[in-house]
């Protein structure tokens, strides 16, 4: 299925853009090779090849969930430009 320039100058009134006649000619070889290369890749025989979403075989590599030790308030609100006993006072968003 090749594109011709009637379908170029179809695409770019539907686009809302205006090509120079250069540029016209150039839009029609890029989307004649990228047509060119998807029929290549529909050629290739896919029988007996389960689909996939991803090539590599990655398993779950998350860590297990456990508690641990974490910061304490001081420590976390020392850079705090406004704080008030254990929390950040930040300005007034919502009237």
């Amino acid at each position: 299925m090749a594109v011709n320039k009637d379908d170029v100058k179809y695409i770019a009134k539907l686009s809302r853009i205006k090509f120079t006649e250069q540029e016209e000619e150039n839009f029609l070889k890029g989307f004649n090779s990228i047509l060119d290369h998807v029929a290549r890749i529909n050629s290739v025989n896919t029988d007996g090849i389960e689909p996939c979403s991803n090539v590599f075989s990655l398993h779950n590599v998350l860590r297990e969930d456990k508690a641990q030790a974490s910061y304490s308030p001081e420590k976390l609100l020392e850079n705090a430009p406004a704080k008030e006993d254990n929390a950040y006072l930040v300005p007034k968003v919502v009237e």
